[in-house]
Order: C-alpha cells, then structure tokens, then sequence
C-alpha cells in the first residue's frame, strides 16, 4: 500500500492520514449456537443504537451478543449515552411466529450498497468453512415486503453460491429449533480477519468467469455520482470535477447501473480509479489486480473504513481534498451532508503537474450549496421541535 500525499491540503485531514494504522488482525473465528432462539427484526428505540435493536435472543430471552453489529463510528455519539453496537439490543415482544427449522443468521437487511459490503457480507466466512445449505435469516429493516435482498444486493450473494430460495427476511419475531451466528468477520473502523478478504474474492472469481455485453475496457475510469438521485440533493460540485477527467482520457461509469458482474469486470481491467469518497470507493474491495486509487476526499469526516479498503487491496492511492466547508457544523454527517466539492487548491496543481490547466470554480455552485445548508437546518430544527413536543405529551 502505498500513499500520495502531495495533494493533501486540510490540517484534519493530515492529522487523520498521520494516524493510520495496520488494520488486519488473525484472530479466531467462531459461530455460536443457539437451541431454540429467537430472531427479532429491527426495531428503533429512541436515538441508540444508531441503525435501531434487533438481532437474537436465546431460549431464555437474553440478547446474544455475537449477532450485534459493531462499528468505530457508531461507538460513542456526540450527546447520546455509550452504546458499542451499531445494530443489536433485545426488547419487549408480545408475540413470536414458531419455526422448526435451524438456520444461520445474516444481519440485517439494510439495503445500502455500502453497508452491504461493510457490515452485512461479513459473516458469510462461516460459509467458507461449511456450507451446509441451512437458511440464512436477515432481520428486516422494516416490516414491508419491499425490505428484501433484490437487484444488485441478490446478485452478490448468488455470486457467492448462495441460491435466491436459502435466503430469508424475518419480519416479525420468530422462534427457531436453532440459529447458527457467525461472528463479525470484521470491525469495521478498527479490524478485518483474513477470511473477510476471501468472501470478496469468490465473489470476484465468479464474476471474472462471466459473459456480459462488454466490447472492451478502459484503462482510466472515473466512477460518477452525477446520476444518483441522493447525491443531488446532498452534494453539489461533482459537474466540474468529473470533466477534468473526461478531459484528460478517462471514461465515466455509473455503477449503480451496471451489475456486480459488470462492475467487477470494469474494475479488475482498469489501471486507474477515480471517484468521490464514499461508496464508490468501497466496491475497490473486488480489485485483485494493482490499481491506483485517485481518491478524491469531500469531507473533513474520516472515513476509516476506506483506509481498510486500500490497505486489503494493497492499493496505489493518490488523495486530493477536493472540498471546502465554509460553514461550522456543516456537513451534519457523512451520510447526510451537505457537502461542496470545487476544484481547490491541490486539485489544480494535481492538472497542473500532468500539463493541463483547471477551469475556474462558479459562483452558482456556492449559492447552491448555500441552500443545501438553509434546507438542512430547517429539516434540523423541526426534528428538535418534533422530540421536544413528544417529551411534553409524556410529561
């Protein structure tokens, strides 16, 4: 793995790259054994933990601890009380369906790419060892039918080997004969087993094998963000920044309409990536060839996980800050925004190295920007309003 830092121009972000660490950590893994547990869906219970309660209980109702997710950004929140989980928490339940089956737990159905890759596949290691063929039971985000595995999210694990009818969403409290949970395969944020490496290369094997529509593949890659309905409304700048690149021979791909086979063929056959920070840059996890990474960072928010990311695939990475946050408090945080993205400083001298001169920034990105901050602290001050009012009903 190695760094380029000459593009690097926030104090918080240096500060950040002064203090990474080696993240793999050999460890033994386990799968715990439950006799006639019980796996619950989610459920959110105030403001901990951040993605709600859920996961199994044993026979006598105590919440088994192996199947909460864990998660450096979630360990301790600004204002709340300590709560190491991410996911996980028993509570009260009224009624539960009855299973004879015996199954192994999944997580939770959290249908976000990124979190698919980082805290759901984690613990199909145990799969690895010993596919025995049993169900895999997810907890439902939500009790609707539209919470399910579907798209891109089935293709993976179907890549992995495992078949459409073995997967299972539980929405509603349910007793099983037996649930099998893998343990954390990784933690994200602090450390990765090995064996979290080897469920993304059988995935990738199994794609590379695969015939699709590809006539042929481009060296340079830029990964856009620019037909993301979610990234419109929380990011703003992208434009400028991906047409440097187009400009200077790279070709633009929209992942979120490719499919896994798709996209890990147009990764494993390109020398150069860039993209935006975020989940773009987590799908370099398919990558077994050497790739250089031209990270393009929009936050002062660290985004640990990444720099696991590049350390597992030995990546070759170029950081530029491409963002600038005129406002405190601003963005609320990496999932929410807002954020500004410009051609700074280090972004220029970046083209400017490689012979070829940066159009300068517009003013009509700022303003809107500036509105994306307005929006973001109504949307803000009406929850505050909402949680005050709740407290005064339960006075």
């Amino acid at each position: 793995m190695e760094y380029n830092e000459a593009y690097v121009g926030r104090s918080e972000t240096k500060m950040f790259l002064s203090k990474r660490k080696v993240y793999r950590k050999d460890y033994k893994l386990q799968a715990s054994e439950y006799e006639g547990a019980y796996i619950l869906p989610r459920k959110q219970i105030g403001e901990i933990p951040y993605c709600g309660r859920g996961g199994v209980l044993d026979s006598n109702w105590n919440y088994a601890e192996p199947s909460a997710d864990y998660d450096i950004y979630h360990k301790e929140r600004e204002g709340l009380e300590f709560f190491e989980y991410k996911f996980g928490g028993g509570y009260q339940v009224e009624d539960y369906v009855k299973c004879e089956d015996t199954v192994i737990y999944g997580g939770l159905c959290h249908i976000h790419w990124g979190h698919f890759l980082m805290d759901i596949v984690q613990r199909l290691w145990y799969l690895l060892e010993d596919d025995c063929q049993l169900p895999i039971c997810f907890s439902a985000w939500e009790n609707n039918p539209d919470n399910k595995w579907s798209g891109n999210f089935l293709e993976f694990l179907e890549l992995f080997g495992i078949k459409r009818d073995r997967i299972r969403i539980v929405y509603e409290p349910t007793k099983f004969k037996k649930v099998i949970v893998p343990a954390q395969a990784i933690y994200p944020g602090e450390y990765y087993h090995p064996k979290y490496i080897e469920i993304f290369d059988r995935v990738t094997k199994a794609a590379m094998c695969k015939e699709t529509a590809i006539k042929s593949f481009p060296e340079k890659i830029y990964l856009s963000r620019q037909k993301l309905k979610a990234a419109s409304k929380k990011e703003v700048g992208e434009a400028q920044i991906e047409k440097e690149f187009l400009r200077n021979g790279f070709t633009s791909l929209y992942f979120e309409r490719l499919s896994v086979v798709e996209q890990i063929q147009y990764l494993n056959c390109c020398k150069e990536v860039a993209a935006i920070s975020g989940t773009l840059t987590h799908n370099l996890l398919f990558c077994q060839n050497p790739v250089h990474l031209i990270y393009l960072n929009k936050s002062s928010i660290p985004l640990h996980f990444q720099m696991m990311v590049n350390e597992i695939r030995d990546l070759k990475v170029t950081w530029i800050d491409v963002y600038q946050e005129p406002f405190q408090n601003f963005p609320t945080s990496i999932g929410y925004g807002p954020f500004y993205l410009k051609a700074t400083d280090e972004f220029k001298r970046f083209w400017r190295e490689r012979g070829h001169q940066c159009k300068r920034n517009g003013l009509l990105n700022y303003v809107r920007y500036c509105g994306m901050c307005i929006v973001s602290t109504m949307k803000i001050v009406k929850r505050g309003w909402h949680k005050m009012i709740k407290g005064m009903k339960n006075i």
